[in-house]
């Protein structure tokens, strides 16, 4: 997808959503200059978001914003001489490589994503680490009209479409197009989280596409069918936890909304970084930054956000009395969980969707749960302000998934709801005072009913997965699936690189140096010895100085869960005890890529129609089933969306196989008498080193 030029898009035209999006990557933000008469750069920094305009260097290129609507015949645009040339043209005559039809242009916009050259974090910390801290940010291109896409919203910046009106409600495919240029001194990746791109294009360093290095450029170029608040995070090592993150929504049609009753949308974004990441448990892999610092794995080291403000600079939103709004909640945080409530006089709210996957109507609650990852759309009613007063606040408490005493007098983040002629009231307080209990339940999702639930159909493939691993003190939380580690490249570990000695090249991943011992509560590792990581078990401790930090060469998941085109799969996540010891020590929000899944069962009992998800909590002593149809090839990362819990290990991916041995069993277990047929396999073919992208239509050339 990298280098060369794209030709015209052929097919029938459809009324599509193109959004074609620049971002670009610098670590230097001195001596833009202008780029273009009314072309502002937004940015803001975690704790200090602003309206600061920085103008744009003319090597930046711009995109030019198209009307949509009808009679749009084509969008030329040209991106500048050093970088390739796109020109995209609908018509009903002539065909190209590409696999998608014409697209009606109804936004563009340019991101940015750039490191902040003098980083700081306000609020709870200490001036002792300032300078470990790193930002890294999303900052877009504004063009002053209607049709931007790149906005403010809510305090915080990022991406909104609206997408084509369907009339009925349905959800039409939606054009998403994004040039990713990167101007950092490392390599990064971009994950579209909630959106099913092919592959090539989701944004894993080295599972789906190699990473983009300095420099480099990556065009993105798919359709998603998801209306909804999805979000987009680095996946290279703790850049998300750095800041490298926006909101992605995707509008429903006008008349679901009206349906609903939604007047106004409300975002609520919750978010929690650790100082510096690296320097947290891992702060032996990174000398060259932390310098041998260890910044102790201290709730005051981290920094709570809401819409990229502190608790103590709540954002205000304006509403209107007796007017409904949809809350619109995202937790793009490293490692909390949070419960989330409102003013009492708000009444209680009405549950519409988890995950940008729309609900049955008909389920209130009072306040929720939400886990990393996750997203809800919750409707809120604000009364007349006689009644309410016109001021309310909207909070996110930190509570805990695996202290069984749960949290007391834990941190907290709020937005403010205010009418224009409200009256002014009581700034929220910075803490929750009182005691919150562990989140350990799935009540939630077991009245969630799916408003597009999966279709009937024979299972033909059951998979598992067990949670496994403990914390283990000093060296953090060491989880993996099933006892193995699978790490996301660039992963960190330890290589002996003394040529004289007979393990001369020898590797151990994870973070857990050689001469570590875990004697914790009178526990060792899982193999029964007394090093805490059972790799090192073999290894004499003569040998431990000769391993040293070293980042590893990329390998292919040796421990892939293995499925075929068209089994309906149920993947089941074991976290209750199972006589093993190993699994139980704490929750996890699992997050699958490359699709939406519905959960089926939980601890045994089937859900007549479960929710829509593509990230599921499971709590200590839970067992979670989710199934979904394998209709989208490749490989596909399935992991933790706790970073800390990601970066050590608690990962696997989701492979397709034609293996015929493999993908014929499957039916044979659930159809001895072959009566059903699976479904069918694309009948189009990549060419060679390309990766399959989905079914042509109709006058496309491969």
């Amino acid at each position: 997808m990298t280098g060369g030029s794209r030709g015209p898009i052929c097919g029938p035209s459809h009324s599509l959503l193109r959004l074609s999006v620049f971002a670009f990557f610098t670590s230097d933000l001195v001596g833009f200059v202008s780029a273009g008469e009314g072309l502002m750069l937004r940015r803001g920094r975690l704790g200090h978001p602003s309206e600061e305009q920085t103008k744009i260097s003319p090597e930046v290129p711009v995109l030019p914003v198209v009307e949509g609507g009808d009679g749009v015949e084509s969008v030329s645009t040209d991106v500048g001489s050093d970088a390739e040339s796109v020109s995209t043209s609908v018509s009903t005559n002539s065909c190209s490589l590409m696999s998608n039809p014409g697209a009606e242009v109804f936004g563009s916009a340019a991101l940015y994503v750039m490191e902040d050259p003098e980083p700081r974090i306000e609020g709870p910390g200490n001036a002792t680490f300032d300078p470990l801290i790193r930002t890294v940010f999303l900052a877009g291109q504004e063009k002053d009209d209607n049709h931007h896409s790149w906005r403010n919203m809510d305090g915080m910046w990022g991406i909104y479409l609206d997408g084509p009106d369907t009339g009925d409600g349905s959800s039409t495919r939606v054009r998403f197009r994004v040039r990713l240029e990167n101007h950092l001194k490392e390599p990064t990746m971009v994950h579209w989280h909630g959106l099913t791109p092919p592959q090539n294009e989701d944004g894993v360093p080295m599972i789906t596409a190699p990473e983009l290095l300095p420099s480099a450029i990556q065009f993105y170029d798919f359709e998603v069918t998801q209306r909804g608040l999805n979000w987009m995070h680095s996946h290279f090592k703790y850049q998300l936890t750095s800041g490298l993150w926006a909101p992605l929504i995707i509008q429903h049609p006008k008349n679901y909304l009206k349906e609903l009753g939604v007047d106004q949308d409300v975002l609520f974004l919750v978010n929690d970084r650790f100082l510096r990441a690296e320097c947290n448990f891992d702060w032996l892999l990174y000398p060259e930054i932390c310098n041998g610092t260890r910044i102790d794995d201290l709730w005051e080291h981290f920094s709570f956000t809401a819409n990229g403000h502190l608790a103590t600079n709540p954002v205000e939103v304006t509403v209107q009395p007796e007017s409904r709004i949809r809350l619109r909640a995202l937790h793009s945080g490293a490692m909390a969980l949070y419960n989330v409530t409102w003013t009492d006089s708000l009444g209680e709210g009405e549950v519409v969707a988890v995950d940008s996957a729309d609900l049955q109507r008909g389920t209130f609650v009072s306040s929720f749960p939400i886990a990393n990852a996750q997203r809800l759309d919750l409707l809120l009613d604000i009364p007349s302000d006689a009644v309410g007063g016109g001021w309310y606040h909207v909070c996110a408490d930190r509570i805990t998934g695996y202290f069984f005493e749960g949290t007391t007098d834990a941190e907290r983040v709020c937005i403010i709801l205010k009418t224009p002629n409200g009256t002014r009231g009581a700034m929220p307080a910075v803490r929750y005072e009182g005691h919150r209990p562990p989140w350990i339940d799935l009540d939630l999702d077991k009245k969630l009913h799916a408003l597009y639930p999966l279709s009937e159909r024979p299972v033909t493939r059951k998979l598992q997965t067990r949670l496994t691993g403990e914390f283990t003190g000093t060296w953090g939380p060491q989880f993996q699936l099933d006892d193995r580690q699978v790490f996301v490249h660039p992963a960190k570990g330890w290589k002996n690189l003394n040529m004289t000695s007979p393990l001369y090249g020898k590797v151990v991943m994870g973070n857990i140096p050689c001469t570590a011992k875990c004697a914790q509560n009178d526990t060792h590792n899982f193999n029964g010895g007394e090093r805490c990581l059972a790799a090192w078990d073999d290894i004499p401790l003569e040998e431990c100085p000769n391993f040293v930090p070293h980042t590893m060469p990329v390998q292919p998941n040796p421990y892939p869960l293995l499925m075929c085109y068209g089994d309906r799969v149920e993947l089941k996540f074991v976290n209750a005890d199972d006589g093993t010891g190993r699994v139980g020590a704490d929750s996890h929000p699992m997050h699958l890529h490359g699709t939406h899944f519905q959960v089926v069962e939980i601890n045994g009992e089937r859900l007549e129609n479960g929710p829509m998800r593509d990230t599921v909590y499971i709590p200590i002593g839970y067992n979670v089933t989710v199934a979904f149809d394998a209709t989208h090839a490749g490989e596909w990362l399935l992991h933790c969306h706790i970073d800390f819990h990601l970066l050590n290990g608690m990962a696997t991916s989701l492979r397709y196989t034609s293996d015929p041995e493999y993908c014929r069993s499957g039916m044979e277990r659930f159809d001895p008498e072959g009566e059903l047929e699976r479904l069918e396999e694309p009948d189009i073919l990549p060419k060679r080193g390309e990766i399959f992208r989905g079914s042509l239509r109709e006058g496309d050339e491969l």
